[in-house]
């Protein structure tokens, strides 16, 4: 990095001395939705400060320390929302990107509009939000990114053409910037699950048909909840996986242990 980030480290730290509280900060994107909502709560419970940041916060308020809007499609979006977070703790230590949509077509069914918006927001959008929290993370100088993926990113998915592609795409940039990061060091990884009861398959969920078929390809015969999820994000986030980056744990109830 550049001797600006040199200056910003010295900043940051003053902030957090002026402020008498050394607790580590953690941003969580798509913290409304079902997974986000439970690894907000693993990290609050783990001590952490929590910024939650989703495209909307109207409604019901979250269990976060701050919560913050932002398109993360769009970057000098996330940089606000990064600038406003040095500005209010003076660090942030833990990114977990978990925001992300999918569009239930097949392939021949799908058309480079909707592919876009997919693209945009589980690709682009984790990328914006990891650039602009870059030199936040090397400051922290025990920075982690944690990536929520999905299954669907490694084996092959009837009707998620679009969303099985950017999530292959976020397991290729978790293992490129385990490597580029190394020396930072900002640790990167992944979480990847198959299916969870979310408000994103709700509707394909309402098929019994669907869920039966779902369910014969997982080994423990069940699908995954929110919480198993966030539990090993929280893990990730934390200094007892240190010596953990590039990586990426499935918790899937044994789906990739098929050929």
């Amino acid at each position: 990095m550049t001797t600006s980030l040199s200056r910003s480290k010295l900043s940051l730290r003053s902030v957090l001395v002026m402020s008498g509280d050394a607790r580590r900060v953690a941003l969580v994107t798509g913290s409304r939705g079902g997974i986000g909502e439970q690894i907000v709560a693993c990290l609050r419970r783990d001590g952490f400060i929590v910024v939650g940041v989703g495209r909307t916060v109207e409604g019901e308020r979250i269990d976060v320390d701050l919560e913050l809007q932002c398109d993360i499609t769009i970057f000098d979006d996330c940089l606000r929302v990064t600038t406003a977070v040095a500005a209010e703790f003076g660090r942030l230590d833990v990114l977990v990107n978990c925001a992300g949509i999918n569009q239930w077509q097949s392939f021949d069914e799908f058309n480079s509009v909707d592919a876009r918006e997919v693209f945009e927001t589980n690709v682009w959008g984790t990328v914006n939000m990891t650039k602009a929290a870059s030199e936040l993370l090397q400051a922290s100088g025990e920075g982690s990114v944690v990536m929520v993926t999905s299954t669907a990113g490694e084996r092959g998915i009837t009707g998620t053409a679009a969303y099985g592609m950017t999530k292959a795409a976020l397991g290729s940039l978790v293992r490129t910037l385990a490597i580029e990061w190394s020396a930072i060091p900002i640790r990167v990884n992944a979480v990847s699950a198959t299916i969870v009861p979310t408000s994103m398959n709700e509707a394909a969920r309402k098929s019994d048909e669907y869920v039966l078929k779902k369910i014969s390809t997982i080994p423990l015969g069940r699908m995954i909840e929110p919480n198993e999820v966030a539990e090993t994000v929280a893990f990730l986030a934390g200094t007892k996986s240190s010596g953990i980056t590039g990586d990426t744990i499935h918790v899937d109830g044994g789906v990739t242990t098929r050929g």
